[in-house]
């Protein structure tokens, strides 16, 4: 989910919690700065803004991790496109099946 924070955390929250009341377990991959602003079964730190090379990292690694949850629907914030945040929004994209939301 791409845009301010909060506009990304309001949509968020709000998709999950619709997802929640359908009995489905929910899940986010978000940046350690923004964590706390999510609402899911489950939120992810795949790593910090400031350091997107170990969050690259730790993407599959938290993919993994939401499958051993049980989580059927998953949310990520986005990064900066610079850089190594390009690579990692490509990652990202992937997993998503290009499935980008822009709010």
């Amino acid at each position: 989910v791409q845009g301010g924070i909060d506009e990304v955390a309001a949509y968020i929250g709000k998709q999950s919690r619709n997802a929640r009341a359908e009995g489905e377990r929910t899940g986010v991959l978000a940046f350690h700065e923004h964590a706390d602003r999510f609402d899911a079964d489950h939120v992810l730190v795949i790593g910090s803004l400031g350091n997107l090379e170990r969050a690259a990292q730790g993407l599959y690694a938290a993919l993994r991790s939401f499958d051993d949850l049980g989580v059927s629907r998953i949310w990520a914030e986005t990064c900066p496109e610079a850089g190594i945040g390009h690579a990692l929004m490509n990652r990202l994209a992937k997993a998503a099946a290009q499935q980008i939301i822009r709010v």
